[in-house]
């Protein structure tokens, strides 16, 4: 495997951070303050602003609007900052390298600040019926799903027949993209 391109070894220490959410980006940015050479690395190369994601599940925002390019994050910063769209493999402690799909990089200092994931608390019925919403594509999934959830009903006639289907919990099954 050879080494990730356009990334030069310098004198300076290197900070590499795999993850480009909150916590990636905001410590890349005060890393830079520090004189390191810092490296951003992303399965993604876009920064999700999550908090808004329950406006793109109910159509209040467009998924554009809470999405942009982790580049463009770090385009006017001061300093000796990379950022590379590449998924980790295998973090080698004892030879101070990670191994990505794009190659390998060796660091001084690594953090791994990949976010979280949903936490159903050991609710197995929940896990499989809920709706997470810890992406835009989950947020633009639940919102088809309530578009057509709503549609449906105002094709029903009368109120006792639109309540029916409001209380019929299958339709917004997670894991059946076909009802």
């Amino acid at each position: 495997m050879q080494s990730i391109a356009n990334i030069h070894r310098s004198e300076k220490k290197r900070l590499v951070i795999i993850g480009g959410g909150f916590a990636g980006m905001r410590l890349a940015k005060r890393s830079l303050k520090s004189g390191m050479q810092v490296v951003v690395i992303d399965k993604n190369n876009y920064h999700q602003f999550q908090p808004l994601f329950y406006q793109v599940a109910t159509a209040g925002l467009e998924p554009s609007s809470i999405s942009f390019p982790l580049r463009k994050v770090f385009h006017r910063q001061k300093g000796d900052i990379h950022f590379r769209m590449a998924a980790l493999k295998k973090v080698n402690k004892d030879e101070n390298i990670i191994e990505t799909d794009i190659g390998y990089l060796e660091y001084d200092y690594l953090v791994i600040a990949t976010g979280v994931s949903t936490n159903y608390f050991g609710l197995e019925n929940i896990r499989k019926h809920a709706v997470p919403m810890k992406t835009v594509s989950e947020a633009i999934y639940l919102r088809n799903r309530l578009f057509i959830f709503l549609n449906r009903m105002w094709n029903y006639i009368t109120y006792d027949q639109s309540l029916r289907l409001l209380i019929r919990p299958k339709i917004f099954r997670y894991n059946n993209m076909t009802e």
